[in-house]
């Protein structure tokens, strides 16, 4: 399974737009 890939993925992508 890739969902904790995802997550992590998708918490490096919102983080880098909020920054």
């Amino acid at each position: 399974r890739a969902i904790l890939r995802v997550y992590l993925y998708n918490i490096s992508y919102k983080r880098e737009i909020i920054s």
